[in-house]
């Protein structure tokens, strides 16, 4: 497998667990939460979604910048972000929207062997599902 192809199947894997421990760190014993509207759900309906787009990979992992949200929030309404923004602020308080938009625009690169860390990071953080 060249590197190429290695790293994009890298990016998937990173990106499958860390989405299921975004929707699992945001549950309670009745589903999942959705971070914009409070709606609840099977942690398989709910999306991992970026405040800021996860094409910046500065932000891509970044677990202050990913909330679950239900696929009306996330696809529907394209974020809900005047909602997610003012979770945000009562969440980590004012700071936090200059802080994702300052890293915005960092240049990350992250290698396969950093990439494999993080997978490892995120399996083990990765809560025992709850009972709903």
């Amino acid at each position: 497998m060249n590197y190429t192809s290695q790293y994009q199947k890298t990016v998937k894997e990173l990106d499958r667990a860390f989405s299921l421990y975004i929707r699992h760190r945001d549950s309670t014993e009745h589903g999942c939460v959705c971070f914009t509207c409070g709606s609840v759900g099977y942690l398989e309906e709910m999306h991992a979604g970026h405040f800021i787009s996860r094409k910046w990979l500065a932000l891509r992992w970044d677990e202050k910048n990913v909330h679950a949200q239900c696929y009306t929030c996330n696809v529907t309404k394209n974020g809900n972000m005047k909602k997610y923004t003012e979770r945000l602020v009562e969440m980590f308080g004012s700071e936090i929207i200059k802080y994702l938009f300052d890293r915005k625009s960092l240049v990350a690169t992250h290698s396969v062997p950093e990439m494999k860390d993080l997978i490892r990071k995120y399996k083990k953080l990765d809560i025992v599902p709850k009972p709903f």
